[in-house]
């Protein structure tokens, strides 16, 4: 968490636009070239309009979820639009939830977790970014657990905005990821392979 975190911070800061702002930072998954330092914080500065690309907010998660209690090729993460057009966590900055409706989110849920095998995976990580910070939510079955990970420093703050507020809404995201994933594969198959009730968990 604190390599992603100062990485994030660098990039963004005075000092990291100054050496990284023309450098060629990561290849884009969405078109075959390079971004640059600069156009990763204008894609982040677009806030309601805009995510940060799916390859860095991934690069910067598998720094920060390293756990050597975990075996970490162990996982599946998911794409960074994942939980905005399929869970229904938005991405402007007061964030919130999406009206939810489970058969349209099935249709986009499909095509995101092909090739994942989320049943054989330990550790599902769902990753969530919006203009000001960015937040992992991992489906962690070697504990059965959800564990939910963010870059905001709550220490800073004035004592109002704690994790357990930020996060308040959380069991509702991971309900209609459980939802999914019972009508995409089926409640014999999660059943056959150990999944833990996520929802219930929640």
């Amino acid at each position: 968490m604190n390599k992603a975190r100062a990485l994030h911070e660098y990039l963004f800061s005075k000092e990291g636009q100054d050496e990284c702002g023309d450098v060629n930072v990561y290849i884009s998954s969405k078109r075959p070239d390079w971004i640059t330092g600069k156009q990763i914080m204008e894609q982040v500065q677009k806030g309601d309009d805009g995510q940060m690309e799916g390859s860095i907010a991934n690069a910067l998660f598998e720094e920060w979820t390293v756990q050597q209690q975990y075996n970490t090729t162990d996982k599946a993460i998911l794409p960074a639009d994942f939980a905005n057009i399929v869970l229904g966590l938005k991405i402007g900055k007061k964030g919130g939830l999406a009206e939810f409706n489970e058969d349209e989110a099935l249709k986009q849920f499909a095509p995101l977790v092909t090739g994942k095998e989320l049943l054989n995976k330990k550790l599902i990580m769902i990753p969530h970014n919006t203009d000001k910070h960015y937040t992992l939510y991992v489906l962690n079955k070697y504990t059965s657990s959800i564990d939910i990970l963010d870059s905001l420093n709550y220490r800073n703050g004035n004592g109002k905005n704690t994790w357990k507020t930020h996060h308040k809404d959380h069991p509702e995201p991971i309900k209609r990821m459980h939802a999914l994933m019972k009508k995409h594969y089926g409640e014999a198959e999660l059943r056959a392979n150990g999944e833990p009730n996520w929802s219930r968990i929640a």
